[in-house]
């Protein structure tokens, strides 16, 4: 039996996409449990300034957007403000 077998090829190297570049030092800034706190509080003051800013009715509408997540019959949704509130600020366990 004479089968073929396909040559060899060369090995193709993709360019790096952009968040390729970006999401190590991203990641690693993360790891550090400082980082986690300067995060919080830039956002806070950013929060604090928008508030109390000329741009607070649209930041009080963004805050109240809804958000659902549907499949099929099943549906899900809350604000925006709830799923921060329920969701991303919970403890994650390691």
């Amino acid at each position: 039996m004479n089968r073929l077998r396909p040559a060899p090829t060369a090995q193709v190297q993709l360019p790096r996409a952009l968040i390729d570049r970006i999401a190590p030092p991203f990641v690693r800034f993360l790891h550090i449990e400082a980082a986690g706190g300067a995060v919080l509080l830039v956002f806070t003051i950013a929060a604090l300034f928008l508030s109390n800013s000329r741009w607070a009715d649209a930041l009080f509408g963004i805050w109240e957007t809804r958000v659902e997540l549907r499949l099929g019959p099943l549906e899900f949704g809350r604000s925006l403000k709830g799923w921060i509130n329920d969701g991303l600020m919970t403890p994650a366990r390691r």
